[in-house]
């Protein structure tokens, strides 16, 4: 319910009489007050800089708390982007790293993918090695609107 100061990470929540009020059901449901008092949650995460303006960072969604810290998963998949494409999923007791390869892969290629995102991890990140569970996939799985299929992913890990 408050601005953060410059730099510090939050939910991007808007404030306004032009915040709809919800979706109308039936007609009797444009007669309805504002019940969110002009205000939208919109689930994105990010700062303001000096300036003032927004930088969205990631999702609320995409947020995961491991060993006491809160990890914003976004964020790990571009630390490591440089390195490989990744994509990151919270596994509530660990954070699984699914590393993209290409086809064929050696398998000391795929080693060494494995120990240089481990390292980038224990560098950037500073949690223990416990906490990550990593992987390599030769392409990601996708939902129909052509989006990364994160729960398949976390299906992946369980398997």
């Amino acid at each position: 319910g408050e601005t953060l100061p410059t730099g510090k990470t939050g939910e991007v929540v808007f404030f306004g009489s032009n915040v709809m009020h919800g979706m109308a059901e039936t007609a009797d449901d444009l007669t309805l007050a504002d019940e969110q008092c002009g205000r939208l949650s919109t689930g994105d995460v990010g700062h303001l800089d000096s300036d003032g303006f927004l930088y969205i960072t990631g999702r609320r969604s995409r947020l995961a708390k491991v060993h006491g810290v809160r990890v914003n998963l976004d964020d790990i998949e571009r630390i490591l982007d440089p390195l490989r494409r990744s994509y990151v999923v919270d596994l509530d007791d660990s954070i699984g790293v699914a590393i993209t390869v290409e086809s064929p892969a050696t398998e000391p290629d795929i080693e060494q993918t494995l120990a240089s995102a481990g390292q980038l991890l224990a560098e950037k990140v500073r949690l223990p090695t416990r906490t990550w569970k990593l992987q390599v996939i030769e392409q990601v799985p996708l939902t129909s609107r052509g989006k990364t299929d994160y729960q398949s992913l976390i299906r992946e890990f369980d398997a």
